[in-house]
């Protein structure tokens, strides 16, 4: 004797939903003889089976998944430290533009203290005041 219990929960359905559709479609259901046959074929096209699921072992595809995830792995990480590289030799170059900055002003500054010579004219540094 299958009850609608069992039914609903072999087709992982609620019960309430299959007695509802029952009364809905007219069909009697007997709680002391269970469902018939006819009942349960009935049910079964409303409510088909689930079909299990089938794990299918698959070696080769998990050792390629492996070695992608692997060679993935290995990239980021030579990314990482392209980037760190990166980031010291940007700080690098901004240092060594403030340092010729630098020069370019004392030398600009250095220029102005010489003053032109009469003989070839030349430079010489003036005399400071």
């Amino acid at each position: 004797m299958i009850r609608i219990k069992d039914f609903a929960e072999s087709h992982n359905v609620n019960d309430k939903a299959v007695s509802r559709w029952m009364k809905l479609h007219h069909i009697n259901y007997d709680k002391a003889t269970g469902l018939t046959e006819e009942q349960i074929s009935i049910l079964e096209k409303q409510y088909p089976s689930p079909k299990p699921i089938q794990i299918i072992e698959d070696t080769e595809a998990k050792n390629k998944l492996i070695e992608t995830q692997n060679a993935l792995i290995l990239a980021q990480n030579a990314l990482i430290s392209a980037q760190a590289k990166i980031n010291t030799l940007e700080s690098e170059k901004l240092l060594l533009e403030s340092k010729s900055q630098e020069e370019i002003a004392s030398l600009k500054t250095e220029i102005g203290s010489f003053k032109k010579t009469w003989f070839f004219g030349l430079y010489k540094k003036r005399p400071k005041v």
